[in-house]
């Protein structure tokens, strides 16, 4: 019940980014990097645990650029699978990406799980 409601306050409250005003843009430019990126040796990897708030983790996501409906169905894959894997990139592009996660978690009193890894 509770993830539906997060959906769906998502869906009525945050379907622009701009929106969203408690949590710091997130660079554009740091996002096109990892689009752009040829090398996927590493994934940042996003881990479910019960002290993140489902409707941070979306508002989040919509801050890093994905839309309302992805957003809520990552939540959903991270609060159903264990974790998902957000981004590939070079590791260092990801570091980047992780810290920009970390900051906003403690802002938000927050621990959202992530580590970086790498892939085969």
């Amino acid at each position: 019940m509770k993830r539906n409601q997060v959906a769906r306050k998502a869906l009525v409250e945050y379907c622009d980014k701009s929106f969203i005003t408690d949590i710091d843009d997130f660079s554009e430019a740091l996002w096109r990097s990892i689009a752009a990126s040829t090398c996927k040796q590493y994934s940042l990897e996003i881990i479910s645990n019960d002290e993140s708030s489902l409707e941070f983790i979306v508002k989040l996501l919509i801050k890093i650029g994905f839309s309302s409906e992805d957003s809520v169905r990552l939540m959903m894959r991270i609060h159903k699978n264990g974790s998902i894997i957000l981004a590939k990139a070079e590791e260092d592009t990801l570091l980047r990406l992780q810290k920009y996660i970390n900051i906003q978690a403690k802002a938000h009193a927050c621990q959202l799980e992530n580590r970086i890894i790498r892939t085969l």
